[in-house]
């Protein structure tokens, strides 16, 4: 049983050594390892590119259909593809009708729950 007791892992982690204060801190940022693409680049060809890779770009209308004039300066995005506008737009609105029912329900839910009739509201 001794043998088998000194074979087994402790139960608990080892703690980390605490650090020696002579030794150097190394310190990584990210922003250094990662340099961000110059604008006009294929990766960053707008200023509105800029929170493309987030998902918080607005896409160029004028990209895909009669070409957008505004060069590197265009405040939208030119890396997103041609139907993404309308897509995000179908999906907000998506979004708002599911809120609107959900909504609805709570409404309902509520006066039954207090005895009261709510009227049905208008569809939207």
């Amino acid at each position: 049983a001794a043998a088998w007791a000194a074979a087994q892992p402790p139960l608990s982690p080892a703690l980390p050594k605490p650090r020696d204060p002579s030794s150097p801190v190394v310190r990584l940022d990210l922003s250094e390892a990662l340099p961000e693409p110059e604008f006009g680049s294929p990766e960053m060809p707008t200023v509105g590119s800029a929170n493309h890779r987030f998902g918080r770009c607005k896409p160029c209308a004028f990209l895909h259909t009669k070409g957008c004039t505004n060069g590197v300066q265009c405040s939208f995005c030119h890396l997103c593809d041609a139907g993404e506008k309308k897509r995000r737009q179908k999906e907000r609105k998506e979004q708002k009708r599911e809120l609107h029912k959900w909504a609805d329900s709570q409404a309902v839910m509520m006066s039954s729950a207090m005895g009261t009739h709510l009227p049905m509201a208008a569809p939207r």
